[in-house]
């Protein structure tokens, strides 16, 4: 609880503070996303959202040093804290974790995700990543919704996600067969 506390107190003075904090700058629409399956639209294009949801602060992610702990079809999932990284020369975006977040060390600190009871991933049928999008639940006090796909890679998917309440993104990666049971592992 010692880390939820934290959380809060740095998401209230961030409120306090003038500017939100940019960790990423915009993606321009001419760079390429990482996944070869999705692709940036062009500045021209106009999306028109599935409903009406608060405007989100552009590019902003706040990085937080605890995994998530999500429990799902029987067992206890681990989601980590990811970065955005991008290749200069390719433009490319890339979500990685730091080499301290990057594999599950028990000794660091862990934070369960409570799924909502009705709108929440326990709610669905997940066959797929995408299927995850909407999902509502929380982390202590601070509700977070499964906003947007950030990133499918080969054995993560790294997913947006948003607080409403503090205008706020997480980005967090989880196991590719989580959300995917039929996905076979790539192993290198």
């Amino acid at each position: 609880m010692k880390i939820i506390e934290s959380v809060l107190q740095f998401l209230k003075s961030r409120q306090e503070a003038a500017k939100p904090l940019t960790f990423v700058p915009p993606v321009s629409a001419s760079l390429q996303t990482a996944s070869s399956e999705r692709s940036v639209p062009s500045a021209t294009e106009a999306k028109t959202p599935a409903k009406s949801l608060p405007e989100r602060p552009p590019g902003n992610f706040y990085s937080f040093e605890f995994f998530i702990e999500l429990e799902f079809r029987g067992v206890v999932n681990l989601g980590y804290p990811k970065v955005p990284l991008r290749d200069m020369r390719t433009g490319v975006v890339r979500w990685g974790s730091s080499m301290e977040w990057s594999w599950p060390d028990p000794a660091k600190t862990r934070a369960r995700w409570q799924d909502d009871a009705e709108a929440g991933l326990l709610q669905r049928s997940i066959e797929h990543p995408e299927d995850a999008l909407g999902a509502e639940g929380s982390i202590g006090e601070i509700r977070l919704t499964f906003d947007a796909l950030l990133d499918k890679g080969e054995n993560q998917v790294v997913y947006a996600l948003y607080c409403p309440e503090k205008q706020i993104r997480l980005a967090y990666g989880f196991d590719r067969t989580l959300f995917e049971p039929t996905h076979q592992v790539t192993v290198h």
